[in-house]
């Protein structure tokens, strides 16, 4: 092995300069971390504020997941709670490793958030430390972290400067623990007959006055006075035996306070404090801050789009709202974030991702303009004293709203470093960081193009170019060229890679010299310019050269020991380099060293500042000395010089290919006593083949033994098992295997004949688990030293291999798939933004399409697009075939339905239609998750394009002719059956946008599609309908259907004929029917039910017979007077949305409709009168109606949380117990102008 250090220090020494930095790091990253614990605490709040709404304290709410550990609120919470543990545990540990007059500044840091998350987080550990049946948290269950954290801050006064004390978290973080402690005492009275027992009746008195004590401090959050909590529920069982034989029966302050009720307004009382979470967002500001609050979402369409910002913005405090693309929202006002998380979590999964201070970015924001005025007043006049840069630099609508704020934000500054993440954050919605490291400007700005209108980018161009002007930076090719863009874009030349050598040659060593020119001579035959830089002489390190390189050779010799200059500037480099995270690597000489140097350069410098000097030379060189190196000796330059140059260049393509530099980050994270068993999977054409033969080429030099496998699933069809296995065991036994059967040589033998041995496999494309341990001799036998690396597409096959963490491929983000389309097609700005759109990230897609599109004869790139997706090439059919062939026919069914029809779709809507066609649709779906063929995106099927292309191709290729075909989704074909009358009993899927066609269809136009089961009629653009017409009517549907949406009906009535047995779902929006049907039908099956705007439907009796509905839409039917014996009375209905319905005067008797939460009756201007209410209602909406009351029943309903009574001008009073409702939360009386009086209610929100 080839000693990788470059200098002959002795052990020791490293060691402990190794420790010191390692210490020194350490500290550095534990204070930047404390950041990023903002952001689960924040969701950690939301958690406990949401429990606040349900009338039970967060402590109790914990308790109760934690006994159902795999609820979707448990995990999150856990996971939170997980990251902020093991933050802190490694806080506490640092701290008490350092001496102790090191620790006061650490400590004066985290004296807000350590006492903020003891306060918060403890009593979670509590709960589950009491729900597993232990006892004595205090003395015996209690984390030292925790100990040690009360023991540093547990006298500071860290309270709120609020006037109430809803947001105040209970000082004494054990207070859980001693209501559980107090609760088994209890217990203990009551159940052993122990009132008589003066050391428990004690122990009830000292917890009574320790609560008392905290009460009379406020120093215990109003949460412990919740319903539900576990301090209530102890309260109500002591108050039933205080006073009994053995007790004291005096009245106490603490027993007063409780029994007159006093505590449900200790949450409002003022001229108190306490720490409200306010204080740990940012500890220095107090009362109603402007706030900017930044979070994470994922909207789907301009519809979510408008629904987001709408719902933010009817937020109490909420100012302003913008939203950068659909997945980051900025919010601007004095409104608590957890507010507006907990509004957007009824709809979308949200996360806070930042939240700061407007008034704090401000300041930051002038004090930069100062200073950046003053530093274009000195720059900003060229030789002949024209003025670089006019007016204000920041001027200007660049980007439309938040965009606009982020790059003035980014740019006006002193030191544009200061505000990197602002930057970061403006191009972070367009340009992914991890995707720019190797960009060339050009490709930037065409990417931006594609993305936003031509002019907001050039005026980004010009306000960047004239900013870098005025710091006086040269820009030369690159217009992004600045501090703080260089290290976006580490590009500053046309070279768009660099490799930098550096190295100190000033005793004009002839070797050294030659040396050099063979590493120069060798990385340009590879065609790579190196920016070579000797060190010697040279005073100041040129810094331009370290932005511009991606890679870098540092060569040592002893002519850096000598140099006093020379060190300074690998300090610099290595600083720099491992800031900028670069890759660098170095080369030796085999007698380099610091024996006799080091003591010499002690001697030398013996002042305190030259010993810091020294001490950073030290920490320098024990850096280098851990990078693996190589070592030159006589004879060997020239092999030398190859082999550092092959390494270089590797490591340059690594900064091209993301998903290579990931996985060899992922790989060398474990270091494994075992053997390492890898997975990589992905979907069918993202690249897995590619990236195990480069991850092999770049590992296979580190391991004795070899072997690649390509394709083994196809390889097995071909050679079979046996063969493979014998030629496995060739390739690694040799002639050992070769004298004996593979079949007959024990695991045993294998372990112990290898057991000396480095075994690198690679097996590529596994389709079964038992295949991959039949060929190697299981798994078994490998042990330290080997590495097993298996691609595939399905994950569970890499679970069966015993891979403990898959690692999943991505598909190429944004950026990635420009550059790669690019290469094929430069300057065809729309077909390069259609192709990136069509091929979804695969790389496949994008280099076989863009590879057809750029052939000469290609005259229309649009058109062949086009003609590419309806007729996939070989390559991308072969590459998905192989994963559907291994489908059966419920899961191909399947999937073609989701290809053809419900991309994008829910997929609890999609499973209840799919599973009356007779699919088990669950199993199926997760079956093709399993196979990379679909994936879930926010509970929506998601199905990358290309694969969506193959599915309908497949459907395609039945037939010739449309009418033979199974499935039909294509306008122009559809309309051809239609008219022509042509449908068959094959097809059973019409989903149909008929937006542009205007059609004329007959009687018996579906007469012979007997096996039609889905049929959808549609517009996708608003304003427009659906222009199919029936001028003779319609005979009859087809008895197969299960999915019935046709927006714009022109008929009255469905067809008599018409059997609706297996009805599942009818969405008929807009039609023109009077009624559903004439007679009776049979209804069982039937769902869901959407008629909204059919605004001469007067009749719906056949809805009564619907005993499986659950979701009613007859909003805007505004011919509907009576419904009351309309609506199915089988308890299963859900959802009823009758707004409105303007001529509605009579409702049905609503008590059993015992699963109804929302009732919708907004605007139904002729309903006076409502009989009762469904008793478990949660939403009811009644703005605009006439009625003068509200029934008795009302007062009844547990669970409402939402009643809106807005316009209601007749209403004159409410009932008088609703008032004491404690689960409304959303009152509305605005306009209730004969509304004479309102009682105070309990839980409303302000």
């Amino acid at each position: 092995m080839v000693d990788s250090r470059p200098i002959s220090m002795s052990d020791d020494v490293i060691n402990r300069m190794e420790e010191r930095m390692r210490e020194k790091i350490e500290r550095a990253d534990m204070v930047n971390q404390l950041k990023d614990m903002k952001i689960p605490m924040l969701n950690i709040d939301c958690y406990r504020k949401i429990s606040k709404k349900d009338k039970t304290c967060y402590y109790d709410r914990f308790k109760t997941h934690t006994a159902s550990p795999f609820s979707r609120d448990y995990l999150d919470v856990w996971i939170h709670k997980n990251e902020l543990d093991n933050y802190w545990k490694s806080v506490v540990t640092e701290i008490e490793r350092m001496p102790e007059e090191e620790t006061l500044i650490l400590k004066s840091l985290f004296i807000y958030s350590g006492t903020m998350y003891r306060r918060m987080i403890e009593p979670l550990d509590i709960a589950e430390y009491y729900l597993s049946g232990r006892e004595e948290y205090r003395t015996l269950g209690r984390s030292h972290h925790y100990v040690m954290l009360e023991k540093w801050f547990g006298n500071e006064l860290i309270k709120s400067g609020g006037s109430d004390l809803s947001d105040l978290l209970t000082f004494d973080s054990c207070f859980w623990a001693e209501v559980e402690e107090a609760m088994i005492v209890l217990n203990l009275l009551k159940t052993q007959k122990l009132m008589r027992d003066k050391v428990l009746t004690r122990k009830l008195a000292c917890f009574e006055e320790y609560v008392w004590e905290m009460i009379r401090k406020r120093e215990v959050s109003s949460e412990i006075f919740l319903e539900k909590s576990s301090f209530m529920r102890w309260w109500k069982e002591y108050k039933e035996i205080k006073g009994r034989d053995g007790f004291d029966s005096s009245p106490s302050d603490f027993t007063e306070f409780m029994n007159t009720r006093k505590y449900e307004s200790y949450g409002l009382l003022e001229d108190r404090t306490g720490d409200s979470l306010k204080s740990f967002v940012d500890e220095k500001d107090k009362g109603h801050k402007m706030l900017v609050v930044v979070l994470k979402i994922h909207l789907r369409n301009e519809k979510e789009k408008h629904k987001a910002l709408l719902t933010i913005s009817k937020i109490a405090g909420v100012i302003s709202v913008s939203l950068n693309g659909y997945q980051r929202i900025t919010v601007i006002g004095t409104m608590d974030p957890v507010v507006i998380v907990n509004k957007l979590r009824k709809y979308w999964r949200v996360i806070i991702n930042s939240v700061a201070t407007k008034e704090k970015i401000q300041q930051k924001k002038e004090n930069s303009k100062e200073l950046s005025e003053k530093q274009v007043e000195t720059s900003d006049k060229g030789k002949d004293g024209k003025s670089v840069l006019s007016g204000d630099s920041g001027s200007g609508s660049i980007i439309a709203t938040v965009t606009s704020k982020s790059i003035h934000t980014a740019l006006n500054m002193s030191n544009p470093n200061d505000d990197w993440s602002s930057f970061c954050e403006f191009l972070g919605t367009h340009l992914p960081p991890l995707n720019l490291s190797d960009c060339r400007a050009e490709d930037v700005i065409d990417f931006l193009r594609i993305q936003q209108a031509s002019g907001d980018v050039e005026a980004l161009v010009g306000h960047l170019s004239a900013t870098c002007e005025a710091y006086g930076i040269k820009l030369k090719e690159n217009p992004f060229r600045s501090l703080a863009v260089a290290r976006f874009l580490k590009e500053v030349t046309r070279e768009s890679q660099c490799i930098l050598v550096f190295w100190c040659n000033d005793s004009h060593d002839v070797d050294e010299s030659r040396f050099m020119e063979n590493i120069s001579e060798e990385l340009h035959k590879r065609e790579v310019t190196p920016l070579m830089y000797n060190l010697s002489g040279r005073e100041d390190l040129d810094t331009e050269l370290l932005d511009r390189s991606s890679v870098g050779i540092v060569v040592l010799s002893n002519s850096h020991a000598c140099s006093s200059e020379s060190l300074d500037h690998l300090v610099a480099i290595m600083e720099h380099w491992k800031a900028q995270d670069f890759v660098y690597f170095k080369e030796t000489h085999s007698d380099t060293g610091l024996e006799g140097r080091e003591e010499a350069v002690q001697l030398q410098y013996l002042n305190p500042i030259q010993a810091d000097r020294v001490h950073n030379w030290k920490a320098a060189m024990a850096e280098i000395a851990s990078i693996y190196g190589h070592e030159r000796t006589e004879g060997t330059q020239v092999m030398l010089a190859k082999e550092v140059v092959r390494n270089a260049c590797i490591r340059l393509d690594l900064k091209k290919s993301k998903n290579v530099a990931r996985i060899l980050a992922f790989l060398n994270k474990s270091q494994p006593s075992d053997a390492e068993i890898v997975g990589l999977w992905g979907m069918a054409g993202i690249g897995k083949t590619s990236i195990a033969r480069e991850i092999y080429g770049i590992l296979a030099p580190q391991y004795d033994l070899c072997y690649f496998l390509e394709d083994f699933y196809l390889t097995c069809q071909k050679k079979g098992l046996r063969q493979m296995r014998d030629d496995f065991f060739s390739k690694v036994f040799g002639e050992i295997s070769l004298s004996i059967s593979a079949c007959d040589i024990k695991p045993s033998f294998m372990r112990d004949w290898s057991h000396s041995k480095t075994i690198l496999v690679v097996l590529d494309g596994v389709n079964y688990a038992r295949d991959a341990e039949a060929v190697i001799g299981g798994f078994g036998w490998f042990s330290h030293g080997h590495r097993i690396i298996l691609t595939s597409r399905r994950k569970q096959v890499l679970l069966q291999c015993k891979v403990k963490e898959p690692y999943e491929i991505q598909s190429l983000w944004e950026f990635e798939s420009f550059r790669l389309c690019k290469q094929y097609l430069n300057g065809e700005s729309e077909v390069i933004s259609e192709l990136m759109s069509c091929s979804s990230g695969i790389p496949l897609s994008l280099e076989v399409f863009g590879s057809s599109l750029s052939k000469e004869h290609i005259n229309n790139m649009k058109e062949h697009l086009q003609w590419l997706r309806r007729n996939p090439p070989t390559k991308i059919q072969e590459a998905f075939q192989r994963s559907f062939s291994g489908l059966d026919e419920n899961e191909k069914n399947i999937f073609l339905d989701l290809a053809c029809f419900f991309r994008g779709e829910n997929k609890d809507d999609v499973v209840q239609i799919l599973d009356a066609c007779g699919f088990f649709t669950y199993l199926g779906i997760c079956e093709l998750i399993d196979e990379s063929l679909i994936s879930l995106v926010d509970n929506r099927i998601e199905i990358p394009i290309p694969f969506q292309d193959i599915g309908r191709f497949i459907v395609n290729e039945e037939d010739k002719d449309p009418c033979e075909r199974s499935r039909l989704w294509d306008s122009n074909d559809i309309a051809d059956v239609l008219s022509k009358n042509s449908g068959t009993e094959a097809i059973e899927g019409i989903f149909m946008d008929a937006c542009d066609l205007t059609c004329a269809l007959s009687p018996t136009v579906f007469s012979n599609m007997h096996g039609l089961r889905l049929l959808k009629f549609y517009c996708s653009t608003s304003g427009n309908e659906c222009k199919l017409n029936l001028p003779q009517g319609l005979d009859t549907l087809p008895d197969e259907l299960r999915l019935l949406h046709w927006e714009y009906y022109p008929l009255k009535y469905l067809p008599k004929k018409f059997d609706p047995e297996n009805l599942v779902e009818v969405n008929m929006p807009y039609s023109k029917m009077e009624k559903l049907w004439e007679g009776k039908k049979n209804l069982g099956k039937l769902k869901k039910i959407k008629l909204s705007h059919s605004r001469k439907l007067t009749d719906i009796m056949m809805l009564s017979e619907a005993m499986n509905l659950e979701q009613i839409d007859l909003e805007g039917c505004t011919s509907l007077v009576d419904v009351s014996t309309s609506i199915p009375l089988s308890g299963k209905v859900v959802s009823l949305n009758m707004k409105d319905c303007s001529s509605l005067r009579t409702l049905p008797a609503m008590v059993g409709l015992t699963s109804l939460k929302l009732l919708s009756l907004t605007d139904c201007s002729e309903l006076e009168e409502i009989q009762d209410f469904a008793p478990n209602l949660k939403q009811l909406y009644l703005a605009g109606t006439l009625i003068r009351e509200l029934p008795l029943s009302i007062e009844n309903i547990g669970q409402l949380v939402t009643l809106d009574l807005e316009n209601c001008r007749r209403l004159q009073h409410l009932p008088f117990g609703i008032r004491n409702s404690r689960s409304i939360v959303e009152l509305k009386l605005s306009g209730c102008t004969s509304l004479k009086r309102i009682r105070a209610f309990q839980n409303l929100r302000p």
